[in-house]
């Protein structure tokens, strides 16, 4: 995501909550993203998280989710998968990025899916043609966020994060080397694209999200 658009974010949810008198402390919580469904690069994702506070300031994160056959954008097709994470989120007033309610997590996730893509493909002096193939991915990865969660009213949650980590990303696809090479996907350092390249790979991942929901307890 552009760093322009990902430092606005963090100053305007900083300018919004950072007037917060006290974190609420909240015990049991369920959130889903709701910029998942659109999954631009991952495919589109249906999720749900449950949060349960374990001890003093530590809470344990769970997620699972199912990813959407009927994609809002139609270059991946037919996708059939899920995603899970779990995260252990340490809340600590000394993260002063976002204020009270900051925390500090770790996660890990694990992802398999199956769809298909279509895509231009130039191999040589071949004239460009189009082709429709299948895709099997996995990938498994971990990752360190800071952010905060915060609570409007008696129930609504608002949990915005941003993160970095690496993945081992999982790849393979019925086209031939020369086929998978010459995809015309744009620059392959882009990781936007390098999610797509065939084989399994080490790659870096970065994270700005937003999760809603519901204090239960």
């Amino acid at each position: 995501m552009n760093l322009k658009l990902c430092i606005g974010l963090l100053l305007i949810s900083r300018i919004a909550f950072g007037q917060s008198n006290e974190a609420p402390d909240i015990k049991w919580s369920i959130t889903t993203s709701p910029f998942s469904i659109l999954g631009v690069y991952n495919g589109s994702l249906v999720n749900l998280g449950i949060e349960i506070k374990l001890k003093d300031n530590l809470s344990s994160y769970s997620e699972f989710g199912f990813y959407n056959s009927t994609p809002v954008f139609q270059f991946i097709m037919n996708q059939q998968g899920f995603i899970m994470k779990e995260a252990i989120k340490f809340y600590t007033d000394k993260q002063k990025l976002f204020g009270q309610g900051g925390y500090i997590s770790m996660e890990l996730g694990y992802s398999k899916s199956t769809y298909l893509r279509t895509d231009s493909i130039a191999v040589n002096q071949t004239p460009t043609y189009a082709k429709t193939y299948s895709i099997s991915r996995k990938f498994a990865g971990i990752s360190v966020h800071i952010g905060a969660r915060k609570q409007l009213g008696s129930r609504i949650i608002i949990d915005f994060y941003t993160g970095a980590g690496i993945r081992l990303n999982m790849v393979k696809c019925n086209l031939s080397n020369s086929e998978a090479r010459f995809r015309e996907l744009g620059d392959w350092t882009n990781p936007s694209n390098f999610i797509e390249k065939c084989g399994t790979h080490i790659i870096p991942k970065f994270y700005l999200g937003l999760n809603v929901g519901y204090r239960l307890l």
